[in-house]
C-alpha cells in the first residue's frame, strides 16, 4: 500500500530480512520507548541513541515488514531484533533504523509540492559482518 512508509531491505548472512516504518510503526516506537518521535529522531541524527532503543525500532520495523506481507507466522520479537542487530552492528542497524524512520516521517505525496514518485524509493542494506561497526 502506498503512503508513508520507510522500506529497508538489508542482507545478512547471505539471508534478505526487511523492515518497514509506517506511521502505525513509529506510534507502537513512541509507546515502547515511551518518547515522542520527534525527540527519538533528534536523538538518532545526533547518534545518541542507547542499543536497547535501537533494538526495539528494529523490532518495529521487523513486525510492520511481516504485517505487510500478509504471510502470517508468528510475531517478531525482540530476540529477533537482537540478533538482526547481531548481525548487522550497531553502526548499520542504526543507519537502516534512521533510514527507514526518516523516510516515513518525510513522506510526501506524489505531485506535492517538492515529491516526486521515486522521492521514497525502497533502500538497499547489505551487511556480512565484515564493515567497520561490526
Amino acid at each position: 500500500m502506498p503512503g508513508a512508509r520507510g522500506e529497508i531491505h538489508l542482507t545478512v548472512a547471505g539471508q534478505e530480512r526487511a523492515l518497514l516504518y509506517t506511521l502505525r510503526a513509529l506510534a507502537e516506537a513512541e509507546a515502547r520507548l515511551a518518547k515522542p518521535m520527534l525527540t527519538l529522531l533528534e536523538d538518532v541524527s545526533r547518534r545518541s541513541v542507547t542499543l536497547s532503543e535501537v533494538a526495539q525500532l528494529l523490532l518495529v520495523g521487523m513486525e510492520g515488514a511481516r504485517r505487510d506481507a500478509q504471510a502470517g507466522g508468528r510475531a517478531c520479537t525482540i530476540n529477533d531484533a537482537w540478533e538482526l542487530m547481531e548481525g548487522l552492528g550497531f553502526g548499520p542497524a542504526l543507519d537502516a533504523v534512521t533510514d527507514g524512520v526518516l523516510a516515513a516521517i518525510s513522506y510526501k505525496q506524489p505531485g506535492d509540492e517538492g515529491g516526486s514518485d521515486d522521492e521514497n524509493p525502497p533502500a538497499d542494506l547489505a551487511a556480512n559482518g565484515t564493515g567497520p561497526n561490526s
